[in-house]
């Protein structure tokens, strides 16, 4: 079968190269629409001169061969609590979220999903954590912050740890 095919593609050159520079366009084309549709997100960055922080951390790598940048502080504005992200960077996952954890910097992979809470991040249609830079992110009404000692950007697709923080 290989063989045919090669030889196939011997005797039609022109069509070979047609559908290569086809496949190369496709591709290339949905790569750019994937990454636009998160470069494109942009979340508040605006703090209240009255809100005040209440925990804080910075971001550690994960398992190997991921990595976490950036500062991240729990904040408390009129009665509301939200995520400040300060230079955060962990986009080179494809399939990212945040998840409030009860301890701090969460090893255990099953724990993430089973026992965090998960921060959506609006600007996302099903909530990903493909954004970067400094923004903030609301937390639910009813935020316990005593209640979680730490943050995880945690990858769907592949169930691993690419970061986390200990907020003190």
């Amino acid at each position: 079968m290989l063989k045919k095919t090669i030889a196939w593609g011997k005797q039609n050159k022109g069509k070979t190269m047609g559908l290569m520079l086809a496949m190369v366009l496709i591709t290339s084309i949905s790569g750019y629409a994937y990454y636009q549709t998160f470069a494109a997100i942009t979340l508040d960055t605006d703090i209240s001169e009255s809100a005040t922080t209440y925990k804080t951390g910075v971001c550690e790598n994960g398992d190997p061969g991921h990595s976490c940048e950036g500062n991240v502080s729990v904040m408390l504005d009129n009665g509301s609590y939200f995520l400040y992200f300060e230079d955060y960077d962990a986009t080179d996952v494809p399939d990212a979220y945040f998840y409030m954890t009860v301890e701090g910097n969460e090893e255990e992979t099953q724990k993430v999903e089973e026992d965090g809470l998960l921060i959506l991040t609006p600007q996302t249609d099903d909530g990903r954590a493909e954004v970067e830079g400094s923004f903030i992110i609301s937390l639910p009404e009813d935020y316990d912050p005593d209640a979680w000692a730490g943050l995880t950007v945690w990858c769907d697709a592949y169930n691993i740890v690419v970061g986390s923080v200990s907020l003190q």
